[in-house]
């Protein structure tokens, strides 16, 4: 989801004849559908799948930028910017992907649009013009703009190691010895610095990132994604970044999520006075929760309980309405049906003191 001056509009997959399509609509303050359902044209007149759409708001106002890949043969990062209507333009291929797909492609605005996919970045401007494509050094699996160039944060693997599969000890027989790996935490803000971190783990979890106009706030899954763990939240300020690692070892945490299978990450948002990350938690039947927290400016955190019914409950995106209202949406599975459902999260502002 993504809101500009007129309001919300959400974007999501619908399933077609010949794969998954891309849907969008405008979103009124309760959370319920708008106007029209508008379809969106896809860039490839091959047989091909559409994943992950990414939308942004124009900065200049009325309007978003969507994003998204087109996975066939060849996976081609596409983008087309969307009117105060919805109505889409004709979509543009941004970039033919050399390797297999493994993050999505992501739009943020701030001053200005920018669009990562596949390790690099471009800035969209207001004109429709696009630049040259940077090196960001990382696909990102989330964006923000907390100043006039992105901070992207990013999931990474490396081999730790080598592992007899047979009597799981290392070095210890003479079948062929299986790569033992875990996962890193990668962040840049370009043109500032690059930086990343080791777990000691392995994780399908992907970390995420927003910004409340002052610092930026990363959210990642500390813990073996198979065991389950604690969602933890760190926060920087630009606009050097440069305390990245000191950081990330005195992160905070928020909540905790379940044993996962699978790509999956946290969601966060900010109205300026709070942060709210929303996240998705495994149940001992197989179903998900989604639950969450709010980090206020003092540092203050409260749980939230957003969608804990006998349904699968899952993948969960927050957006901030303003004036201390928070919409959240996720996929609800239920009784064989595949639903959009929202809650909204409400913030009493405290009066000031009348002296």
């Amino acid at each position: 989801m993504a809101k500009d001056r007129t309001g919300v509009a959400i974007a999501w997959l619908m399933p077609g004849t010949t794969g998954d399509r891309i849907s969008v609509v405008r979103l009124d303050m309760t959370g319920h559908f708008t106007g029209q359902v508008q379809p969106i044209p896809a860039a490839s007149a091959q047989p091909f799948n559409v994943v992950a759409p990414s939308i942004a708001a124009a900065p200049a106002g009325d309007g978003f930028t969507l994003v998204w890949l087109e996975s066939s043969a060849t996976p081609y990062a596409v983008y087309c910017q969307l009117d105060r209507n919805l109505k889409p333009s004709t979509p543009v291929v941004l970039l033919e992907m050399a390797q297999p797909v493994t993050a999505p492609a992501i739009v943020r605005s701030g001053k200005t649009t920018w669009i990562s996919a596949g390790g690099f970045a471009w800035e969209l401007g207001d004109d429709g013009s696009l630049s040259a494509p940077l090196n960001a050094g990382m696909t990102a699996s989330d964006m923000t703009v907390a100043t006039d160039f992105p901070q992207i944060v990013a999931l990474g693997h490396f081999t730790r190691g080598f592992i007899c599969p047979c009597s799981g000890y290392r070095w210890t027989c003479n079948c062929p010895l299986v790569p033992v790996t875990a996962a890193t935490l990668q962040f840049t803000s370009l043109y500032s610095i690059t930086a990343s971190t080791i777990f000691d783990y392995e994780t399908d979890a992907a970390p995420a990132v927003s910004s409340n106009g002052r610092d930026i706030a990363i959210v990642w899954f500390q813990g073996a994604h198979v065991k389950g763990g604690q969602v933890v939240m760190s926060q920087l300020l630009p606009p050097s970044f440069a305390e990245f690692p000191a950081a990330v070892n005195q992160s905070r945490v928020l909540g905790s999520f379940g044993p996962e299978s699978g790509a999956t990450r946290p969601d966060i948002a900010s109205d300026g006075a709070r942060y709210i990350v929303v996240w998705r938690t495994a149940m001992s039947d197989g179903t998900h929760d989604v639950v969450g927290a709010s980090i206020d400016r003092t540092g203050n955190i409260i749980p939230l309980s957003i969608a804990t019914s006998a349904a699968d409950e899952r993948d969960p995106s927050v957006v901030s309405l303003g004036d201390g209202n928070f919409l959240v949406a996720y996929e609800k599975l239920s009784a064989g049906e595949r639903r959009i459902a929202g809650r909204l999260v409400t913030f009493v502002s405290r009066p000031h003191a009348v002296r």
